[in-house]
């Protein structure tokens, strides 16, 4: 009981959160329906932090490769494979 009483005010707050948002159809898996639900994502955030957010995920995606590409050349060369057994 006393739990419920803790735990219940953030219920609600998430509960008005999940109503507010605007409810979404889902149909058939076409183009359309995908470009209709990223233009309802466009009206809560601008487009700036859109690709913010896209460079953000491609650049460290880069740095990643990058380093897993460095990892695997300099295994491949015996003199430079210091730290790996």
């Amino acid at each position: 009981m006393i739990v419920k009483l803790i735990i219940s005010p953030f219920l609600s707050i998430i509960k008005g959160i999940i109503t507010a948002l605007p409810y979404i159809t889902v149909g058939s898996d076409s183009t359309t329906e995908l470009f209709n639900m990223l233009v309802t994502g466009l009206n809560f955030f601008p487009p700036e932090t859109w690709l913010m957010v896209l460079g953000s995920i491609t650049f460290w995606m880069t740095i990643h490769f990058l380093i897993g590409l460095l990892r695997f050349v300099f295994s491949l060369i015996p003199i430079i494979n210091v730290g790996h057994s």
